[in-house]
């Protein structure tokens, strides 16, 4: 038997981003970096807030913890690029998603992930993110003060 220690899979599940769909539903989207097709990477752990945002990148596996405990949604597939909540949102409910690499043996790799709606600010060397909330009325349209005037004549 041959124990080593493997190197971590860098990947990445880059330009997360919240996709709001009709009748309150969401859609997550993200694009596959790294060695993504490594045997060892096992796909990505999803998690969700509907209070507070998702901190990150996380400075320790605690952190991590406390962040994301009871938060777990569900994992995909090593090749996957986006996801369908199956939920349908009330008007106005803020959403923050989590995408955290696995290895294969399901165990959340804390420092490879994203956080939905992030942007990297190189001052605080943390993400900036913004809440995605569901809008799943209908936009109404009032026309206001339309006049129309209508001339007929026999020449044409």
């Amino acid at each position: 038997m041959i124990i080593g220690i493997l190197p971590p899979i860098e990947v990445n599940p880059g330009n997360l981003s919240v996709v709001l769909r009709r009748g309150g539903q969401v859609t997550l989207d993200w694009d596959n970096e790294g060695d993504f097709t490594n045997q060892y990477f096992g796909g990505w752990k999803i998690y969700r807030k509907t209070a507070l945002l998702f901190p990150y990148p996380f400075s320790s596996l605690e952190q991590f913890s406390a962040a994301t405990q009871g938060y777990h949604v569900l994992d995909v597939a090593p090749d996957s690029d986006s996801w369908e909540d199956p939920n349908f949102w009330e008007q106005g409910t803020c959403l923050s998603y989590l995408v955290i690499a696995k290895s294969r043996g399901g165990v959340a790799d804390w420092e490879h992930g994203n956080v939905s709606e992030g942007v990297w600010n190189e001052t605080t060397q943390r993400m900036d993110t913004t809440e995605s909330c569901v809008d799943n009325q209908s936009p109404t349209t009032e026309v206001m003060s339309f006049n129309s005037i209508v001339t007929f004549n026999n020449n044409t």
